[in-house]
């Protein structure tokens, strides 16, 4: 048998031993980490969704190299006054079509803000200038091929249902991380009152 001599075991003013310390469960640090994950996400979609972020996914190759076909498109929207040249956005046509073409030159003229567009990869400017409307979708974000795996997740109606369903998933995580916690720490405090009594 091994002794240890008093004097070489550290303790602390209130004459508890180190060894007695305490020890950080990992899969409450593991837990902690995932609380801390899911309200950042929750919060990073939830802003997402209040200034106007949207996910396109782009189908032509008119924007490469910048943007290829199946790029997914993060785009923003934002007031008409506020487009710049240079920036890529997001046009619906008559026909109900989305297309996405760089602004190559502003006319402020009239009533309404009109861009001339045209696709990166394309030889000339499109024929019809583009009325920016109040909301006008602007591209911030380009992630090449991401588009591809996404897109029969962002037909009509189903994106916003997608990222309602990551809020709520990641509400249910931290509710699932903090519930069980603090009813095992309820059941602790009973077994140690049960054994202090004996």
């Amino acid at each position: 048998m091994t002794t240890v001599a008093p004097d070489l075991v550290a303790t602390e003013p209130g004459g508890s031993s180190l060894t007695d310390q305490p020890r950080l469960d990992p899969l409450h640090v593991i837990g902690a980490a995932l609380q801390v994950v899911a309200v950042a996400g929750t919060l990073a979609v939830a802003v997402a969704l209040v200034v106007g972020y949207r996910p396109v996914v782009l189908t032509t190759s008119s924007m490469a190299p910048t943007a290829p076909a199946g790029s997914l498109l993060i785009v923003e929207s934002q007031p008409a006054e506020t487009v710049e040249v240079g920036d890529m956005v997001v046009m619906a046509r008559a026909n109900g079509t989305l297309v996405t073409h760089r602004v190559i030159a502003l006319n402020t003229a009239g009533p309404n803000i009109a861009a001339i567009t045209k696709g990166d990869a394309n030889p000339i400017p499109d024929s019809q200038p583009y009325v920016l409307s109040d909301d006008q979708y602007v591209v911030r974000y380009v992630v090449p091929a991401a588009g591809r795996v996404l897109a029969p997740l962002l037909g009509p109606g189903v994106a916003f249902g997608l990222l309602v369903a990551i809020v709520l998933a990641m509400a249910l995580l931290i509710i699932g991380w903090v519930k069980p916690r603090s009813l095992m720490g309820r059941k602790n405090q009973m077994g140690a009152g049960a054994d202090s009594s004996t």
